[in-house]
């Protein structure tokens, strides 16, 4: 989860290639050279998310509970279009169309 989520906050493809030089990004920290622009709370979810130790890594629960998640804000959806009243009146039509 924390590559996909290192390639979507950079846009930059990190596993590409033999499963050698997978391994050996996420070992080394490469993963963790984030962009400047990268949030702090981005970066500590991600460093999080892509420890090499197993049991410091975060539960799913923890994971949904972290600020990163929590402070997604989803999009309101747009107001209804108001409806128009029916007209009684017949539709204007010209005389010859």
């Amino acid at each position: 989860m924390g590559v996909i989520l290192y390639e979507m906050v950079t846009g930059t493809r990190l596993c590409h290639g033999d499963l050698s030089k997978i391994m050996e990004i996420i070992i080394y920290g490469i993963v963790l050279s984030l962009t400047r622009t990268s949030s702090l709370n981005t970066k500590h979810f991600i460093r999080k998310l892509t420890t090499r130790d197993h049991s410091m890594q975060p539960t799913a629960q923890k994971v949904l509970e972290h600020q990163w998640i929590q402070g997604v804000r989803l999009p309101r959806p747009p107001k209804p279009l108001p409806v128009l009243a029916k007209s009684n009146s017949k539709p204007y039509v010209r005389d010859g169309f």
